[in-house]
Formats: C-alpha cells, structure tokens, sequence
C-alpha cells in the first residue's frame, strides 16, 4: 500500500527539467539571432569588395582591358564618357595611377546602390564606386546617391 507522501515532489522535478529546457532554447535563440546578424553586418559587402579587389589584381597585373571591361566597356565596345584611351590616361602607365603596387586599398562605405570604395596611392586616393545590382565599378556618384564622402581623419 502506498502512503500518502510518497510522490510528493515529483512534479517539481518535471517542472525544474522544463524551467532548464525553456531556458537554454531562449539562450540559444538569442545566440543564434547574434551571430546571424554579427555575419550578416561583417559579410554584407562581401561580393562588392571582391570586385574592388580584383581590379586592383588587373591593375597590378596591367591587364587594363580586364579591368576596363569591370566599368561594363570592352575596348571594341567601349563606354560613351570614359573610352578606353581616357581609362588609361587615368589608370595606365603613364597616368597619374600609373604605380599600381603601390595601391591599397582603405576604407568602405555603404552608399544607395552600392559601396564605395577608397583607393589610396602615396599622395593621392581615388574613390570609386561598385553597384550592388551588377558589380559594375564606376567613380563615385554625385548627388544624393552618395552624400557622405570618405576623407582621411
């Protein structure tokens, strides 16, 4: 015959097993909402950064025509404003970008339609822009697309 007290308590080891359950599913959760947003704040540049990046590798390796066809021109179709003559002027051997392995490349900034980017030469930078829709390069925008410009602190 059972006596009266012999299950008592029972049902706070259920409700302490339960208590501990809801407790590490709300921790993980919020850990798991963390990290999700720590990744997406640190990768959300990832593919425009890597085209400023391999336009600097063509840069460096002087492939201008691989790196005139990332502003979306080729030297037989070239661009209406920037041909292909006036890209080296500005980024070839004998223009003012001329020493590519010099370049580095500095800071981001996120901008309506894309990111721009600062490209520091001894003495100069040149900011240029990539549109997150084509990862098209271009030099920065005017106006309101891209009020905030990056300057050295």
């Amino acid at each position: 015959m059972s006596t009266y007290l012999e299950n008592y308590g029972a049902g706070e080891a259920k409700r302490a097993k339960r208590e501990r359950l809801i407790k590490r599913t709300v921790i993980l959760l919020f850990v798991g909402l963390l990290a999700a947003g720590l990744g997406w704040f640190l990768m959300r540049n990832y593919k425009e950064d890597g085209q400023a990046a391999v336009f600097v590798e063509h840069l460096k390796k002087k492939e201008y025509p691989a790196a005139y066809a990332m502003w979306g021109c080729t030297v037989e179709k070239p661009c209406r404003d920037y041909d292909y003559q006036r890209f080296l002027e500005d980024w070839g051997n004998t223009g003012p970008h001329a020493d590519a392995s010099a370049l580095k490349i500095e800071k981001t900034r996120n901008c309506k339609g894309g990111i721009i980017r600062k490209l520091k030469y001894p003495g100069d930078e040149v900011l240029i822009f990539v549109s997150r829709s084509d990862l098209q390069i271009s030099f920065t925008p005017w106006g309101d697309a891209c009020e905030v410009r990056l300057k050295a602190p």
